[in-house]
């Protein structure tokens, strides 16, 4: 079989070797499209045209273009890089010569299609007369934008233009689309072999002077041989030069990185042409049906170029083989069946011819009664699919009992477990989004569970959850006092409290004290405590007076030498500031027991009147008495 296929291989070759044998008399020039001038320049200048229509005649057709004949002639050749319009201006060397011209799209088409499609043509012009005839259109023509017209036929200076008359040797510039290959014929009317000069720049900014490296516009299996295709077709966006391009450019491998011979064909070239945008492929090996990279690359002895020189940088192509693929098995992620005792899966293919499953049935459809897993091997000639399934039967289904317990109360910041203890392999759905056989709240609220399997709901219950915030705050004040032989009570009663621990040991929540000292208590409930202390002092429980002298001498023996503040209460607290006359700071004390007697640094203060703060507490009838007292000390010696 191999032998066959590189034997009808080899066939083809040599025919395509003795086309170009036959045509080995015809090496196309520049006179035949085949051997068109890549526009690589604004402007060129030709010295001479040769007489005769080149090695391939008649390729111009006058039954649909202006031009009748194809002789004396240049072809030339572009690519359009941007959409926009072209436009050029020929001026012959002699000026009473009379140039005819024609545009042809070439894009999708061959040189030999020109004379058989009348689609192929995009502007003509003949127009054009005799020397000393009146109006004289010889010398300069073109696609200048001096008309709106896109096709004038010979002679000049003609009412009607149409491909038999025209009017003025200038055309409309020509619209071109972007990607577009397009071959303009020049051709001397005047039977002279006088050149020309003909001009690009008409053209503006469409990139018809090629500075953009080649691309590939598409590559396409053909000729499919069983599951393998016989070649590979590639179409670049603009003309390859013949020369520039051979097998070592090309590499062929699949996703696992083996490589497959191939090797390269082309029509145009092989009939002598300098350029072609097609090129084929012949894959001298079966490709299987699978992922292939043809890399196209340049070579140190073959760079892939474009009639202007510009190099086609490396590139990379993905092939899809999949004559007679196979689809991916459509099976479902698993099957499930409810209330029934059995199930048909199909695994049919319309490209299959055999199919194997694992308990060795060979139908496209297999019958199911229990539970299982189910695998099938899907094949034919070129290609072969696995494929499995999961099968659960759920022919007689029980209701669960679903029982979340009883309503629960807890303090807040706790956490809570409502645990059902059923199956894991149940479905579960709680209220708050939970999915999980078990759920741990922290939030009151009520929790609702559906408890389901494949086929649908088994069974519901609810509980709710509540999570108590319960405060406690205890203040008992931070002293009291009792009178003597009395009692005080201590009341820490809290409506939210349910314990109460006092130092003493005491569990009610009023403690009755009758000796000083510092009692504290701890007011607890099930979610929160607080504890506070209080100072207890025994009072005289009498009036309280406070004594400030207004004077002292420094020199007396007695006892009005000091500043000393007397009360018949004790004091709680003390304090006492003294000023200078100009309310300088001269002496301050928290200690009653500290007395001033009129020194200040060390040194007795002179003879006048001091300001003071005095600021004291005691406690009379019980109650906490608070008072600050200003006044003036006199000083005397």
């Amino acid at each position: 079989m191999v032998f066959e296929k590189r034997a009808m291989r080899l066939w083809i070759v040599i025919g395509i070797i003795l086309m170009a044998i036959d045509a080995s008399a015809q090496n196309p020039t520049v006179q035949d499209c085949l051997g068109a001038i890549p526009v690589c320049e604004q402007i060129y200048r030709e010295e001479q045209v040769l007489d005769g229509p080149g090695e391939y005649a008649n390729e111009v057709n006058g039954d649909f273009s202006c031009l009748v004949e194809d002789n004396r002639g240049i072809w030339y050749t572009f690519t359009v890089n941007s959409s926009g319009d072209f436009g050029f201006l020929l001026t012959p060397n002699d000026p009473d010569d009379d140039y005819d011209w024609a545009l042809f799209n070439i894009t999708n088409a061959r040189c030999e299609d020109i004379r058989r499609d009348p689609g192929l043509l995009v502007s003509c012009n003949a127009s054009g007369s005799a020397p000393g005839d009146s109006p004289n259109c010889n010398g300069p023509t073109g696609a200048t934008g001096q008309s709106n017209f896109d096709v004038q036929g010979g002679n000049c200076g003609n009412t009607n233009v149409n491909n038999d008359s025209g009017r003025t040797p200038f055309n409309d510039l020509i619209s071109v689309v972007q990607g577009n290959t397009y071959a303009l014929f020049v051709a001397n009317w005047s039977q002279s072999t006088n050149g020309y000069e003909i001009d690009f720049g008409f053209s503006g900014n469409i990139g018809i002077i090629d500075q953009t490296p080649p691309e590939i516009k598409s590559i396409e299996a053909e000729e499919a041989d069983g599951c393998s295709p016989n070649f590979l077709d590639i179409t670049f966006t603009e003309l390859i030069k013949c020369s520039s391009i051979a097998t070592a450019n090309f590499s062929l491998s699949d996703d696992q990185g083996n490589a497959y011979s191939v090797e390269l064909i082309s029509g145009d070239c092989s009939l002598g042409a300098s350029f072609s945008r097609e090129y084929r492929l012949d894959v001298l090996e079966t490709l299987p049906i699978g992922s292939y990279n043809l890399k196209i690359l340049g070579s140190p002895t073959f760079s892939i170029l474009d009639p202007c020189d510009n190099e086609k940088s490396e590139f990379n192509f993905q092939l899809e083989i999949n004559r007679n693929a196979l689809s991916d098995i459509a099976f479902p992620t698993d099957t499930v069946a409810c209330d029934v005792a059995s199930i048909t899966i199909d695994a049919f293919d319309d490209q299959a011819t055999d199919y194997m499953w694992q308990d060795g049935s060979t139908s496209s459809d297999l019958t199911i009664t229990q539970s299982g897993t189910y695998s099938v091997q899907v094949s034919n000639e070129c290609d072969m699919k696995v494929g499995a399934i999961d099968v659960l039967i759920l022919d007689n289904r029980n209701a669960v009992v679903v029982d979340l317990g009883l309503d629960t109360s807890l303090c807040l910041g706790e956490s809570y477990l409502i645990d059902p203890q059923l199956d894991s392999d149940l479905e579960f759905s709680w209220s708050d989004g939970n999915t999980g056989a078990t759920n741990t709240v922290t939030n009151s609220a009520t929790y609702e569970l559906i408890v389901s399997d494949a086929c649908g709901e088994l069974g519901s219950d609810e509980v709710d959850v509540d999570f108590k915030d319960i405060p406690i705050e205890i203040d008992l004040g931070e002293r009291t006092a009792f009178c003597t032989g009395d009692v005080v009570n201590l009341d820490a009663t809290n409506v939210n409290a349910a314990d109460y621990l006092w130092s003493d040991g005491s569990t009610d929540p009023i403690l009755v004290v009758s000796t000083t000292g510092t009692y504290s208590v701890v007011v607890s409930n099930e979610c929160s405590s607080d504890m506070d202390e209080i100072i207890v002092n025994e009072s005289a429980c009498v009036d309280c007076n406070v004594y400030l002298p207004n004077i002292i001498s420094l020199s007396s023996q007695t006892g009005n030498s000091n500043f000393e503040v007397v009360s018949n209460c004790p004091f709680i607290s003390y304090s006492i500031e003294i000023f200078d006359r100009w309310g300088g700071l001269m002496y301050t004390s928290n200690d009653q027991s500290q007395l001033w007697g009129g020194i200040t640094n060390g040194q007795p203060v002179i003879s006048g009147s001091y300001a003071y703060i005095v600021k004291l507490s005691y406690i009379e009838f019980d109650e906490l008495i608070e008072e600050d007292h200003t006044g003036t000390i006199t000083v005397i010696q």
